[in-house]
């Protein structure tokens, strides 16, 4: 396990490999560990202003609450264990050929979510007060969706859909 708790950034300069839990703390200020080459089993981010997370394959994200934009890229299968909460910010979650999955919600301005399946295990909740961008390989699996305020719904399946509710209707397919 890892545990940081900083008063500045939290940056990386080379390759982070972690088997247990890494929990970050960087107050206010930002955390960027965005080497390729990374391999985290579990991430957690308690505070922090911008997130931008890169891991080499499959990632869990805990719970984690930020003020800023947040970006997070696994090559493989991103599961969300918890909330994640970026307030009015952008949120960008790239499994590439990964699933997305989990039971959770995130919280933020815009989103985007791009993988091979959305919403594998359990049906995620996207409460986001911006444009929302589903874009999945095989499937969008029952996503639910609150859009607050004036905001576009951009979904993106190349096969096999499942559905999309949005304010509790479904609308996609």
């Amino acid at each position: 396990n890892l545990t940081v708790k900083a008063g500045g950034d939290i940056t990386d300069s080379g390759k982070v490999a972690v088997t247990g839990t890494t929990t970050l703390n960087a107050g206010t200020s930002n955390i960027a560990l965005n080497t390729s080459t990374n391999d985290f089993s579990t991430v957690a981010v308690t505070a922090a202003k911008k997130l931008t997370l890169v891991d080499a394959n499959a990632l869990n994200l805990g719970a984690s609450t930020l003020s800023g934009a947040v970006g997070i890229t696994s090559h493989g299968t991103l599961t969300l264990m918890g909330n994640l909460n970026a307030g009015t910010n952008k949120v960008t979650l790239n499994a590439g050929s990964g699933a997305i999955n989990g039971a959770y919600t995130v919280t933020s301005g815009s989103a985007s979510l791009t993988g091979s399946t959305i919403g594998t295990a359990a049906r995620p909740y996207i409460n986001a007060s911006g444009l929302l961008t589903l874009k999945a390989t095989f499937a969008v699996n029952d996503v639910s969706a609150n859009l607050r305020g004036p905001t576009d719904l951009e979904v993106t399946v190349s096969s096999a859909p499942g559905k999309v509710l949005l304010n509790g209707t479904v609308i996609y397919p």
